[in-house]
């Protein structure tokens, strides 16, 4: 008796996984060998304990990408978020200001002057190169923002079921961009939670995609 119903509460948290799987392969675009741009890579939340590892969920999935600083400046992308697009503006004008210093000290003689496109064009187009190698390719390139949307579960009488609702199989749903919380929702499992789960993934994932050039 006790193994049977082991086997159909693995079954069922079997059968919700698949579900959260396929759903999220369904909105988010991915290759299976992860090979290429702009795509997500999807991967199971870890929830298997081993040493050192003790699993706070029944698992789940989430995809994953990023994009960096320098695609965003380049192709004027926005999230279309007023406190992210802000913190995009000033980590360029951060990486700028680096860009800026690096450059003099490699030439002096702009020390205490102004350094701009403009100027540094009317002087030599190779100057002007050499900023944007600083700029973009040491700088902005190496500067990303993590996408994640994840999608946890957890089995009511299992001792992960602590918290938002430890009575009842339940699933939570996060969408970030670096610590930047985009979306946290938590449903019981029950009929349509299917379409509650790709509803929560196409929003996020309408963020993402504004900036995935």
């Amino acid at each position: 008796m006790i193994k049977e119903r082991l086997n159909k509460k693995f079954m069922t948290d079997e059968k919700i996984s698949k579900v959260i799987k396929e759903t999220i392969k369904k909105v988010f675009p991915h290759i299976e060998d992860d090979f290429g741009a702009n795509v997500f890579k999807i991967t199971e939340v870890p929830h298997e304990h081993c040493s050192g590892f003790w699993a706070s969920t029944n698992g789940g999935w989430k995809a994953t990408s990023n994009v960096s600083l320098r695609d965003v400046i380049i192709y004027g992308a926005k999230f279309g978020i007023r406190k992210l697009d802000e913190s995009v503006k000033a980590l360029y004008r951060f990486y700028h200001a680096i860009a800026v210093d690096r450059f003099i000290n490699n030439h002096p003689e702009y020390k205490g002057r102004k350094v701009t496109y403009e100027i540094l064009a009317k002087k030599d187009n190779k100057l002007v190169e050499e900023f944007d190698a600083l700029l973009y390719d040491d700088l902005l390139d190496n500067c990303t923002f993590d996408l994640v949307f994840q999608v946890q579960l957890f089995m009511k009488g299992d001792m992960h079921a602590n918290g938002r609702n430890n009575s009842k199989t339940h699933i939570s749903m996060f969408a970030y961009v670096q610590e930047y919380k985009l979306l946290d929702k938590t449903i019981t499992v029950r009929e349509g939670y299917e379409k509650v789960i790709e509803t929560q993934a196409r929003k996020a994932y309408s963020i993402f995609d504004k900036v995935m050039v």
